[in-house]
């Protein structure tokens, strides 16, 4: 026996978009393909990076790993801050912020 309500075990194909707007699927899996490409961006310049930290701060390989978690750290909590704000304030105008804070961040860098 479900708990859940019997809207819930209602095929997708039943249910109407409340919002209005027309889908566009393509669009939303290249907007996704892109948003999800800074991210690997972002982390392949930290590992460009290391040899060029090691070498100025005198660290070993060991030390330099530090900086990698010194970097995934913050990355990953504001993942999490990120995906809280999106189901409050709209997914679309949290990827739009975060991509532009992305690209206003690097060109300041």
């Amino acid at each position: 026996m479900s708990a859940l309500p019997a809207h819930c075990d209602r095929p997708l194909a039943d249910s109407t978009p409340t919002s209005g707007h027309t889908d566009h699927p393509h669009l939303v899996l290249a907007t996704s393909i892109l948003a999800s490409s800074l991210a690997f961006i972002d982390g392949s310049v930290v590992n460009v990076g290391l040899s060029a930290i090691g070498r100025d701060l005198g660290g070993a390989g060991a030390d330099l790993s530090w900086v990698v978690s010194g970097y995934l750290l913050p990355l990953s909590s504001l993942l999490l801050l990120g995906g809280a704000a999106g189901d409050r304030y709209g997914r679309r105008r949290i990827l739009l912020a975060g991509i532009a804070t992305f690209a206003l961040a690097s060109l300041l860098c």
